[in-house]
């Protein structure tokens, strides 16, 4: 068993109708997995048909690269959720590297705890920011800039849900006092 690896590969619950917080979070990642390799695959479509437009027919299309910059948005902040449950976000891990069993587990909870009281907080204010919005609309695309900010508040939300699922993880192992030591690169990969 890794010492530390992403929180859906930790689970381990033994029957398929159990509903744990593992699970969810296995779920949640799935869904905002394919939403942004989505986002990010019209992104690139409508940024080729803008250069299409733009340099073969010489008539650019207006909308696309209004659409390319909101999946932008979109595709970046999914990334966010995504690095967040594979616990590939940036960070120092200098401490990590020095430390085995209980203590290294506490640190790893603790930093999944600061990171999911931080990013949850900016998760609460980019939805009241979604709420601000209202009724203003893009000019291109004429879509309401609420829609645009929802890429912000989900994947905040979604990078939450990876900080409270790790911590999860983190303090399951904690309880059970297993015996951990540092994390390596290679450890970190979910492959």
């Amino acid at each position: 068993m890794k010492a530390a690896g992403p929180a859906i590969a930790d689970f381990d619950d033994k029957s398929a109708m159990t509903l744990s917080p593992t699970r969810i979070a296995g779920a949640l990642f799935s869904v905002v997995r394919w939403l942004t390799i989505a986002a990010f695959g019209i992104m690139v479509m409508a940024a080729i048909a803008q250069v299409i437009s733009r340099y073969v027919f010489n008539s650019p299309l207006g909308w696309t690269e209004e659409l390319a910059r909101i999946l932008m948005i979109w595709w970046t902040f999914g990334s966010i959720g995504i690095l967040a449950f594979r616990r590939k976000l940036l960070a120092v891990d200098a401490v990590l590297l020095a430390l085995r069993g209980r203590r290294h587990l506490l640190v790893l909870a603790l930093g999944n705890g600061l990171g999911l009281l931080s990013i949850g907080w900016l998760a609460w204010l980019s939805w009241r920011l979604v709420s601000l919005a209202g009724s203003q609309v893009s000019p291109a695309l004429e879509i309401p800039q609420a829609w645009i900010y929802c890429g912000v508040a989900a994947g905040l939300t979604a990078a939450t849900a990876g900080f409270a699922a790790n911590l999860w993880v983190d303090l399951r192992r904690l309880i059970a006092n297993e015996d951990t030591g540092p994390i390596r690169a290679t450890e970190r990969s979910d492959t």
